[in-house]
């Protein structure tokens, strides 16, 4: 007859070890001196809201996220002011109301983040479709440019036989040495650029300065190939609500980890090498390093002679 053996958290030996290391003895002690300090009438009320207060604490991370306030007490004692039971009774309800706040504000981050990633992936399902090679970045740009909520987007694709990155915009094929500006620099080192203040930087082109045109933030970032080689940088211009934050980066860079490999395989990307005054896939002009700007609501292409733009 064969006998189970009994996990050592169940015997008397396994349970002592497992009080010592969830610090359960020490727990006791510690309620243990908070009765003794507080003398409750009901101990098992008392418990309960040191353990609320503690729960607060905990899922608000200690930080306050409002503030609850009582005003002319009314009742038989209204002369006298609050009394310790009523600070008792508000400070139940505030560690109460903390905690329902802090559920709801991470319901409310939950559903965002559900909703960014349900976005990005109608993002991928498009780049899968039959789409021409202007309305494939036109989508990417613009859908791109709406969930993380910038002024401009701009994708631009690495030809590494004339150290080019390359994108179209109109009727105009733009070309821009790939060792220049933010995206000479994010596709040189293969990491994200994100820039609180763009005129702070050395290798930001103030030529917008020209156009009118004010550039606060960039959010610059690599597209690699499924070997993890630099196939393309994207650039985000001025954040609508303030700076680029960590969940733009992130999300960005899930989002370029799945379109790496499928624009790689792409016409777009396998064909778009032209050299010299026009394109080979698409026979259009090509832009040689010029500063380039392109205007969402006039849908126009700028170009100056100088340095190149950092869009």
């Amino acid at each position: 007859m064969s006998t189970t053996a009994t996990p050592a958290t169940q015997t008397a030996e396994g349970g002592e070890e497992y009080l010592n290391s969830m610090n359960f003895r020490s727990l006791i002690e510690w309620f243990t001196a908070e009765a003794l300090l507080s003398r409750p009438e009901d101990p098992l009320a008392f418990v309960r809201t040191v353990i609320s207060e503690k729960l607060a604490q905990r899922n608000g991370q200690g930080q306050v996220v409002g503030v609850m306030q009582a005003l002319n007490r009314s009742g038989n004692e209204k002369d006298t002011g609050f009394t310790d039971m009523d600070e008792e009774v508000m400070t139940i309800l505030a560690a109460q109301a903390g905690i329902a706040i802090q559920n709801a504000q991470n319901h409310k981050t939950a559903l965002q983040a559900q909703k960014k990633v349900t976005e990005v992936l109608d993002i991928v399902k498009a780049m899968h479709s039959d789409l021409g090679i202007n309305s494939l970045i036109f989508t990417v740009t613009h859908r791109i440019q709406r969930l993380v909520g910038s002024d401009r987007c701009s994708l631009y694709l690495l030809d590494k036989v004339t150290n080019e990155l390359w994108t179209l915009q109109g009727e105009v094929d733009i070309r821009i040495p790939s060792n220049q500006g933010i995206c000479g620099a994010v596709a040189e080192s293969g990491k994200l650029i994100n820039l609180k203040n763009a005129y702070e930087d050395a290798r930001f082109n103030k030529y917008d300065q020209k156009l009118g045109y004010k550039t606060s933030t960039i959010l610059a970032l690599p597209l690699h190939s499924h070997k993890q080689d630099v196939i393309g940088v994207m650039q985000l211009i001025n954040k609508t609500d303030g700076i680029f934050t960590p969940d733009d980066e992130e999300i960005l860079t899930t989002f370029l980890s799945i379109a790496g490999p499928i624009l790689e395989n792409s016409p777009l990307f396998l064909r778009a090498k032209g050299t010299g005054g026009e394109n080979e896939l698409t026979g259009r002009p090509v832009s040689h390093g010029k500063p380039v700007t392109f205007d969402p609501e006039m849908n126009q292409i700028q170009e100056s002679d100088g340095a190149e733009d950092e869009e």
